[in-house]
C-alpha cells in the first residue's frame, strides 16, 4: 500500500525524470534484446553481450530520481525513499525509513504502528507498564497523554504553577500557573510555559496590569512594554510628560456681572475639560457673550485643559452639582422654581459638546418641596443627594416627609442608570429637623451620605440622634446594590457645622470637611472649641475621619497660630490612591504641618494633602488679599483629573489675587475656577 505522504518526498523535477529515465530503461532493454534475438555464435554472442552491456545513455548518472526506482511503495512498514546523499542512502541514493518509531512494533496488514513491548510488559527502571515514572498518566508512547514519563512532576491532571524553570507541570502548553501577589486578577508576567507568560508586567502593584490605563509617572502602568505612552493626548492634559511628571501652566479664570455669580460645582473629563455649575443674575459674560435672566438663572461652562473657553448652556433649573462619568458624559443635577415657593429637583446629563441626552423631573405631590444638592456619576450609574419636603416622586412611588411647621426636611440618595431610568432612592428621615446641604461620594460599591441637621431630630435605621446645637453633622453609609444604610453616626454639641464635602477610599473609611464655630465633638475623647474674638466665635475649617462602621478614626481643625479674630474654612476634598486633598479659605498666619501659612490679615486660599491615616503630607498656599476687607474667597469644590491635573473653584468677593494677578469682582459675588501647574 502506498503511503499517504509519498508525493511529499519527491524532488522537484520529480514529473521530467520519471519520463526521461523510463526513456532510458526502455532504451537499454531494447538494445539487449535485440542483440540478444540476433546472436547465433556464441564466441560471438559473448562479445556482442559485453559490448552491449556497457552502454550508458548520455547524462545517466546511475542515482535515483524518484522513489518508485528505490522500491516496493506499496509497503506501510518499509518506506523506500529516493534520497541520494542522505545518510545511510545506497549506491543509487536510496533510504528505508521505518514508518513507526523506534521501539514500537508495526502491523504491515493493519497498516499501523503498534505500541513498545514495554508499554504492555514493562521493562527494568519503570513503576509501571506503559508509566515508568509511577504518576499515574501513560507514556505517549504507549497511546496515554504523559508529555514526560521520566518526570513525575509533569502529567495532565498536575497543577500549574509559577516557576522559573517554565516547567510544563499540566502537559498543557497554554498554562503557565496563576500566581497574582496584588490580586489585580492579572497572572504574573514571570510565569511562563515556553514562550506563552502572565501579563502582569508588576505583579506588586494592583494598578499595574494591561487594562490599566498609562500615567505620566515614569511607569508602564499598561505593561505594553513602553513608559509613560498614551493615546489621545489624555496623558496630561494641556501640558506634556517630561521626567515622569506632569508639566503644565496654571490658570485662573473669573466670570460674573452686577448680581450674585456663584459656581456651586466642578468637574473634568478625560482630557482634561473643566465643567463649571452654577446661577446668575440679571447679565452675565461667558466666553465673551452676554446671557440674561430676569430673575436667576442657571449655567454650565467649559474650558479646555488650557484655559481657552469652549461652550456655555445656559440651563432649565439651577444647577448645584456637576460630574462627569467614566465615557465622558457630563451630568448636573440641582432645582428649579416651579411657582411661588416651590422647588422641583431635577437632573440632566450632556454630551461632551454640550447637547442635552437625557433628563429626569421628578414629581410634586402635595406640599412638596426638593433639592439636589450633591452627585456622583460612575459606570455604575447617577447618584444623587439632596433633601425634601412634603411628598415627591423620585421615580419609585411617593416618599413623604413628617409634616410640621416650619415642615422638616428629610435626606434623600436617589439612584439612576447612565441612561436616567430610575434604580432605586433611600431616605433618611426626619422627625422634626431641617436637613440641609446633603454631600455624597460613591464607588462601585458603597455611598458615603453626609450632611446638617438642625431644630429637631432625626433618625436613621431606629436610632435617633437629637439636635444639640444649630446645626449638628450626620454620617451614613449605604450599601449601592440595595440603597440598605450599613453604618451611621452623628456629631454633636453646642456649635454649628457647615458641610463642604466628602471622599471616600477603597477601605471603607469616610472623609468629610466643613467648618464649625462654638463647640464640636467629633469624637475621639475630646471637644473642640473654636476661637472667640472680638466679633464672637470664629468658624474653624476641619477634615473628620470615620471607619466603615462610622467610628470616629481620626480629625484635624484648621486654627491659627495667633490671633482669636482668624478664621478658617474647608471647602472641598477629593481623593486619590494614597491619600486626600482638602481645599480652602483662611485670614490669618495657620501652620498645617510645613510651616506658617497666611499672615496678619491676609485672606489666603490653601490646599493641605493627608495620608488616608491623618499624617501631614504637604501644603500650598496662595494670599489672595493683603487685608481681608479688600476681598475673601471661597472654595465649592476641588477635583484632580488626569495626569493629576488639579482644579479647584468656587467665589470671590472684592479684590482678590488667584495666582495671575488682580482681580475684581463685578458685582457682589463672581464665579471662578483655577488649574494649579505643574
Amino acid at each position: 500500500m502506498v503511503p499517504p505522504d509519498l508525493d511529499s518526498h519527491l524532488h522537484s523535477g520529480y514529473r521530467r525524470a520519471v519520463t526521461c529515465k523510463m526513456i532510458r530503461l526502455f532504451a537499454v532493454l531494447l538494445v539487449l534484446t535485440v542483440s540478444a534475438c540476433d546472436s547465433t555464435d556464441p564466441e560471438d554472442a559473448g562479445t556482442d553481450a559485453g559490448s552491449d552491456a556497457a552502454v550508458m545513455l548520455d547524462g545517466d548518472t546511475g542515482l535515483c530520481a524518484m522513489d518508485l526506482e528505490c522500491g516496493d511503495q506499496r509497503l506501510f512498514c518499509v518506506r523506500h525513499r529516493c534520497m541520494p546523499g542522505a545518510p545511510g542512502a545506497n549506491a543509487m541514493g536510496c533510504v528505508e525509513v521505518p514508518a513507526c518509531p523506534v521501539g514500537q512494533s508495526c502491523d504491515e496488514d493493519a497498516d499501523a504502528c503498534g505500541v513498545p513491548e514495554w508499554c504492555t510488559a514493562g521493562m527494568d527502571g519503570c513503576s509501571a507498564p506503559g508509566d515508568c515514572d509511577g504518576d499515574g498518566a501513560e507514556a505517549i508512547e504507549c497511546g496515554g497523554n504523559d508529555c514526560a514519563d521520566d518526570d513525575a512532576g509533569r502529567y495532565p491532571t498536575n497543577p500549574e504553577v509559577c516557576d522559573a524553570a517554565n516547567v510544563d507541570e499540566d502537559c498543557d502548553p497554554t498554562t503557565f500557573g496563576d500566581t497574582d501577589v496584588d490580586m489585580d486578577t492579572y497572572v504574573d508576567a514571570a510565569c511562563c510555559n515556553g514562550s506563552t507568560c502572565g501579563t502582569d508586567c508588576n505583579d506588586d502593584n494592583g494598578d499595574v496590569h494591561p487594562d490599566a490605563s498609562e500615567a505620566c509617572n515614569g511607569q508602564d502602568m499598561d505593561c505594553d512594554g513602553t513608559v509613560d505612552n498614551a493615546t489621545g493626548g489624555s496623558l496630561c492634559p494641556g501640558g506634556l510628560c517630561v521626567g515622569g511628571r506632569c508639566r503644565a501652566d496654571g490658570w485662573d479664570r473669573t466670570w460674573g456681572g452686577t448680581g450674585v455669580d456663584t459656581a456651586n460645582g466642578l468637574a473634568v473629563d478625560s482630557m482634561g475639560n473643566v465643567y463649571v455649575v452654577g446661577q446668575f443674575q440679571r447679565i452675565v459674560t461667558f466666553g465673551g457673550m452676554d446671557e440674561s435672566a430676569s430673575g436667576t438663572g442657571g449655567y454650565l461652562l467649559s474650558w479646555a485643559a488650557d484655559g481657552s473657553y469652549r461652550w456655555h448652556i445656559v440651563t432649565t433649573g439651577v444647577p448645584l452639582a456637576v460630574a462627569v462619568d467614566p465615557s465622558d458624559q457630563i451630568v448636573i443635577a440641582g432645582s428649579g422654581f416651579t411657582g411661588p415657593g416651590s422647588l422641583a429637583p431635577f437632573i440632566e446629563a450632556f454630551d461632551a459638546a454640550g447637547g442635552s441626552a437625557w433628563r429626569v423631573d421628578p414629581s410634586l405631590g402635595s406640599g412638596g418641596r426638593a433639592v439636589f444638592t450633591s452627585l456622583s456619576a460612575t459606570a455604575e450609574g447617577v447618584v444623587a443627594a439632596g433633601h425634601f419636603s412634603g411628598a415627591v416622586d423620585f421615580g419609585g412611588g411617593t416618599r413623604s416627609a413628617p409634616a410640621g411647621s416650619p415642615s422638616p426636611r428629610s435626606a434623600v440618595v436617589a439612584q439612576y442608570t447612565t441612561g436616567g431610568s430610575y434604580a432605586l432612592d433611600t431616605v433618611i428621615d426626619s422627625t422634626g429637623a431641617q436637613m440641609r446641604n446633603i454631600r455624597i461620594a460613591a464607588d462601585a460599591s458603597v455611598i458615603a451620605v453626609a450632611g446638617e441637621f438642625e431644630g429637631g431630630p432625626i433618625e436613621i435605621e431606629g436610632t435617633t440622634y437629637v439636635n444639640e446645637g444649630d446645626g449638628d453633622l450626620f454620617v451614613t453609609r449605604l450599601n449601592r446594590a440595595t440603597g440598605a444604610v450599613v453604618a451611621h453616626a452623628a456629631f454633636s454639641e453646642a456649635g454649628d457645622v457647615t458641610v463642604g464635602g466628602v471622599a471616600i477610599d477603597g477601605a471603607s473609611n469616610t472623609y468629610v470637611v466643613g467648618e464649625f464655630d462654638g463647640v464640636m465633638s467629633f469624637g475621639g475623647g475630646r471637644a473642640e472649641t473654636s476661637p472667640r474674638g472680638s466679633l464672637g466665635f470664629r468658624p474653624l475649617g476641619f477634615v473628620l475621619a470615620v471607619d466603615g462602621t462610622a467610628d470616629h478614626s481620626w480629625h484635624e481643625t484648621i486654627r491659627p497660630t495667633a490671633s482669636a479674630n482668624h478664621r478658617s474654612s474647608a471647602g472641598a476634598i477629593t481623593a486619590d490612591a494614597t491619600g486626600i486633598l482638602v481645599s480652602g479659605s483662611l485670614v490669618g498666619a495657620f501652620d498645617f504641618g510645613g510651616g506658617i501659612r497666611g499672615a496678619s490679615d491676609e485672606s489666603t486660599v490653601f490646599l493641605s494633602s493627608y495620608t488616608f491615616a491623618g499624617a501631614y503630607r504637604d501644603d500650598q498656599a496662595i494670599r489672595s488679599t493683603t487685608a481681608s476687607s479688600e476681598g475673601d474667597v471661597q472654595i465649592e469644590a476641588i477635583v484632580v483629573g488626569a495626569g493629576g491635573m488639579t482644579v479647584y473653584g468656587g467665589m470671590i468677593e472684592g479684590r482678590v489675587d488667584l495666582g495671575s494677578g488682580r482681580r475684581t469682582s463685578a458685582g457682589s459675588l463672581d464665579g471662578f475656577v483655577v488649574r494649579i501647574g505643574s
